[in-house]
């Protein structure tokens, strides 16, 4: 196992296992119409990092590997998702009823 100030690197055998930061991206889109959704909060659980999706639905934000990504906006139900080995991550958000 090595240690650094940004990452934690184990490995088992002939794989790596990296906990760095990363850059992750996508699209936040309404799951009815399949239109994009601008002004959607993206923000990493536990942190101060957010950013906010644009006019196209877009994002872009870093995170860790298992951080827990949250996306919220008014009139959507909020969602979560754990951070995996990808680097795109698209939403399909659901209007509250």
């Amino acid at each position: 196992m090595t240690l650094s100030n940004e990452s934690i690197s184990l490995s088992v055998g002939a794989t790596t296992y990296t906990n760095s930061t990363k850059h992750i991206s996508g699209q936040i889109i309404d799951h009815i119409t399949g239109k994009p959704i601008a002004g959607v909060v993206i923000m990493v659980k536990g942190t101060t990092n957010m950013t906010l999706s644009d006019v196209t639905g877009y994002y872009s934000i870093t995170a860790k590997q298992g951080d827990i990504l949250t996306v919220s906006c008014k009139r959507y139900k909020a969602e979560s998702i754990s951070i995996g080995y990808g680097s795109v991550i698209n939403f399909r958000m659901k209007k509250e009823m």
